[in-house]
C-alpha cells in the first residue's frame, strides 16, 4: 500500500532540489554579471576610476565614502574640471549623495567615475553590462529561493501528517477479498 505521508515527503524533497539549483545557478551566474572595483588613479587633481565598459544597457553603482562622484563618458574624460563637471557627467538616478552613493542607469558605452576629493577607503563601485539579464538572473535566484521555502513547508506537512488510523479488522478482510 502506497504511502501518501512518503509521496509528500518525495514531491517536498524534489521541490527542494529543484530550488537549490535554481538559487545557486542564480547565484553564481549573477555573481559573473556584477563587477566590482575599489581603485582610483589620480590624475591633474581629478581621481578616476578604471575605465568601465557596459555593453547594452547597464547600471553603475558608487556605495560608501563621502566623496560626491561623477559618471563621465570616456570621450569627454579629458575636457572636464571642477567648473564644466556639470556639463559632461551623466545624472544619477537616485540624486547624487554622497553619504547613500549614487546609481546610474547607462547606455551601453565607456565611462569613467571621478572624484575631485580623494575617495575615502571602503568606495566601492559596481556595475553590471546587460541589465535586463542581470535581472532575469536575480528572478531565477528569488524563484529558487521561494521553491526552498515552499519544500521545507511540504516537507514539515510530511513528517507531520499521520496515516488515518485503520482498525485491524479492516485490514484483515482487504488481505481476505483478494485472495
Amino acid at each position: 500500500m502506497k504511502s501518501v505521508r512518503k509521496d509528500i515527503i518525495k514531491k517536498g524533497i524534489i521541490i527542494l532540489v529543484i530550488g537549490i539549483v535554481l538559487a545557486v545557478a542564480g547565484i553564481s551566474i549573477t555573481a559573473d554579471y556584477l563587477k566590482v572595483g575599489t581603485n582610483y588613479i589620480q590624475k591633474n587633481g581629478v581621481y578616476e576610476s578604471r575605465e568601465i565598459n557596459i555593453s547594452g544597457n547597464g547600471l553603475i553603482d558608487v556605495e560608501g565614502g563621502n566623496s560626491t562622484f561623477y559618471l563621465v563618458k570616456a570621450s569627454n574624460i579629458n575636457y572636464i574640471n571642477r567648473s564644466n563637471i556639470a556639463n559632461y557627467s551623466l545624472i544619477p538616478v537616485n540624486g547624487n549623495m554622497p553619504e547613500t552613493g549614487s546609481e546610474f542607469l547607462v547606455p551601453g558605452g565607456s565611462y569613467y567615475l571621478v572624484s575631485f576629493l580623494s575617495p575615502a577607503p571602503g568606495v566601492i563601485y559596481s556595475y553590471v553590462s546587460h541589465e535586463t539579464t542581470f535581472t532575469a538572473l536575480g528572478i531565477v535566484l528569488l524563484i529558487g529561493l521561494l521553491l526552498m521555502g515552499i519544500s521545507v513547508i511540504v516537507l514539515i506537512l510530511g513528517f507531520v501528517k499521520r496515516e488515518k488510523f485503520k482498525p485491524p479488522e479492516e485490514e484483515f478482510f482487504k488481505e481476505e477479498n483478494k485472495n
